[in-house]
């Protein structure tokens, strides 16, 4: 069977059975000391998810099935598309049967980009400050996960917002580009050498690794 990169879940994590994985939006700045004591920070790249990722115990012909697969990234060159399984869908939605065939978009975007509105969700449909979406853009592939920063509800027509949320939208985003709230998915990297066999017992062991969002096209 030949593999496609990014790894669609269905190729990878779907196959994983994670068990626990932290999501953490880091950032890369740079810090300068006055003499009024006043810290002044600023930006010198772009604000990305990066995590750790456990499997429950599995026996070890499923851990080494696994390990062929990951094996396929060539370490850090390939990417895969990762969601939460732990939160696969907003907190208001938890089986996602509420979103499971609404169209969601972008309805507009904050000069500032940091503000976003929707379109599309179900009328009077409330998404929580703990909500995560993704966006993804074709020809070339980009893909952007974001979280809300508070919470919005969608009135009557499915619209909802302005609604602040990080990180910032990158600039090709756009309004009508389909918003993906079940399953939300980032475009990651393997850590190198981050992924490790742990032993459980005899007969059973847990995956675990590490991964770095991607901003690459492609």
């Amino acid at each position: 069977m030949a593999l496609t990169f990014p790894l669609a879940p269905s190729d990878l994590v779907d196959l994983m059975l994670i068990e626990t994985v932290t999501w953490t939006l880091g950032e890369d700045q740079e810090l300068s000391g006055l003499g009024s004591g006043e810290v002044l920070a600023r930006d010198l790249g772009p604000r990305l998810w990066a995590g750790d990722a456990s499997t429950g115990a599995l026996d070890v012909d499923s851990i080494e099935a696994l390990r062929g697969r990951f094996h396929t990234l060539d370490g850090a060159i390939q990417s895969f598309y990762l969601y939460d399984p732990q939160h696969p869908f907003p907190s208001t939605d938890p089986t996602g049967a509420i979103l499971l065939g609404s169209n969601v978009t972008i309805s507009n975007i904050a000069a500032n980009r940091k503000e976003i509105s929707f379109a599309g969700l179900p009328a009077g449909f409330a998404l929580p400050m703990d909500a995560r979406f993704s966006v993804t853009a074709l020809n070339p592939s980009r893909t952007a996960l974001i979280q809300l920063a508070a919470p919005i509800t969608a009135n009557g027509g499915g619209f909802a917002g302005p609604v602040e949320v990080r990180p910032h939208l990158r600039p090709w985003l756009a309004a009508g580009q389909t918003v993906q709230l079940r399953k939300p998915v980032a475009k990651v990297k393997l850590v190198p050498k981050s992924l490790s066999v742990v032993p459980v017992s005899g007969v059973t062991a847990r995956l675990r690794f590490s991964f770095r969002q991607t901003l690459a096209a492609g």
